[in-house]
């Protein structure tokens, strides 16, 4: 496996437990200890800003490096170099004709439901 494959990858992951986080967080975490009044609720504003920005950063990042992994999954199983991958639609076949390829689109549906999550959840916080 290469190396720009595996920092794809690590990044990918990251990017996904990061949104993960941004919505458990809150739940779990952030309003069990304002309501046991350990934590001033004035800070209610500025957690959700921060975690708006979390979220759409780390969904952009996960829709990215998904997107790079398949191109270079392709690549690798191809054994052609980037140019052709596109060229003679070996992506295409990737995601046609393999388990990966089936997989990748499974996960890139449910990014797109995320996204919609993400935009319903945080709307227009970034510009605050």
């Amino acid at each position: 496996m290469d190396t720009a494959l595996i920092l794809t990858r690590a990044l990918h992951f990251a990017a996904v437990i990061s949104l993960a986080g941004s919505f458990v967080f809150p739940v779990v975490v952030a309003e069990p200890a304002m309501r046991a009044g350990r934590t001033p609720r004035t800070g209610d504003d500025r957690l959700r800003r921060s975690l708006c920005g979390l979220a759409w950063i780390s969904l952009a990042l996960a829709l990215l490096s998904g997107l790079l992994w398949l191109i270079l999954e392709a690549r690798g199983m191809s054994g052609l170099p980037l140019p052709a991958v596109f060229s003679q639609g070996i992506v295409a076949k990737v995601l046609a004709q393999t388990r990966f390829g089936q997989v990748w689109l499974l996960r890139f549906a449910l990014a797109l439901l995320l996204l919609r999550a993400v935009a319903t959840n945080f709307p227009s916080d970034l510009a605050t």
